[in-house]
């Protein structure tokens, strides 16, 4: 759905039947919101940014939650410097009925392009994240 110029939103919902096979007799039901924002930066650049986040809920069992936030600065058209949050529950990692542990990460990156010709760019770039994540897990 685009309710104005620059948005995007999308809403989602299902029921999914024994999805892994590893456990055939429980089911999830999955949910999902996100936003999307985008629009010209001066003359040559962007701006974009997505908020998004998401629940599973197992049947039986608990309820799980993400969500991330990023967008892309483009201020003209060789640079790009992109942010990004992220939080995850998750529970696969110590199987589904360990209990859940939350993770988090924050990057921020930058690429330089060069165009070859065009059709053909040549990129340098960086990337540097931090995570957060239970001990247990490492």
């Amino acid at each position: 759905m685009e309710p104005a110029p620059n948005w995007a939103l999308q809403a989602s919902w299902a029921r999914i039947n024994s999805p892994e096979a590893l456990e055939p007799d429980d089911d999830e039901a999955r949910t999902s919101l996100s936003a999307l924002y985008a629009r010209p930066l001066g003359d040559e650049g962007s701006l974009s940014a997505t908020l998004a986040w998401a629940r599973k809920d197992r049947i039986p069992g608990d309820a799980l939650q993400a969500w991330l936030a990023e967008g892309a600065i483009r201020p003209n058209p060789h640079w790009t410097i992109f942010p990004r949050a992220e939080q995850v529950e998750q529970d696969e990692l110590a199987g589904h009925h360990g209990g859940a542990s939350t993770v988090r990460k924050l990057s921020v990156g930058a690429i330089y392009e060069i165009p070859l010709s065009a059709t053909v760019k040549l990129g340098f770039g960086g990337l540097v994240s931090a995570f957060d994540a239970p001990a247990s897990l490492g």
